[in-house]
């Protein structure tokens, strides 16, 4: 059992979202095996929301280096301290510099927001044995690096699929929608084979 005096830090995180299948017959389970024979599926959620606060188990600074300090180093205060060791030479100068502005302590608690992404998904069924989905990832939060975030992602799926295979060939932009990607995937009885960006292995050279 933990001690619960030595936890550092508390945080809470939840997803939320909903599923959302519509079809003339969702009772049959004809096509799919145990998945309903739905027309358009759309499904929505936002995940990782909440933040994790925690101790700080080292003292430590952030030293503005816009701030010119300049530091005499025949004073008597510094002269003192070096008389007296490298510890006093340490501490004198950083009294120093934070009397001068040019270094701040670091807050006694650090407070991180979860990752938290907004996912938008849509299955839609063309016709028989051929859908179209396509899925949305965008990041809530990318812009504050002090944070932790996924990057932002959106993918076009196009596929053939029955009982016994399956053919889906992804076309993605990826890396906040920086880079284009483009995969292919089989699947033939319980045999699943694919790549969601053979544009990349093609293109990937070796560096020695």
């Amino acid at each position: 059992m933990p001690n619960l005096l030595n936890i550092n830090g508390l945080g809470l995180g939840f997803d939320l979202g909903f599923v959302l299948e519509l079809g003339e017959n969702m009772s049959t389970e004809e096509r799919k095996g145990n998945h309903k024979d739905y027309k358009l599926k759309i499904a929505a959620s936002v995940l990782d929301l909440g933040k994790m606060t925690y101790r700080n188990q080292s003292k430590g600074f952030i030293l503005d280096g816009t701030t010119p300090v300049k530091m005499a180093l025949n004073s008597p205060e510094f002269l003192t301290a070096s008389a007296e060791g490298a510890e006093e030479v340490f501490d004198y100068t950083v009294d120093y510099l934070r009397t001068k502005g040019a270094l701040r302590d670091i807050s006694e608690k650090t407070q991180i927001e979860l990752p938290t992404t907004l996912q938008l998904q849509v299955d839609y069924q063309i016709m028989p044995y051929f859908n179209v989905a396509a899925h949305l990832q965008q990041a809530i939060n990318i812009n504050d690096i002090a944070n932790l975030h996924f990057n932002s992602a959106a993918v076009i799926v196009p596929r053939v699929e029955h009982n016994w295979f399956e053919f889906s060939m992804p076309i993605s932009v990826y890396n906040n929608y920086s880079q284009f990607g483009l995969g292919a995937y089989f699947r033939a009885g319980p045999v699943y084979f694919g790549t969601d960006n053979f544009l990349y292995s093609l293109s990937a050279t070796v560096v020695s």
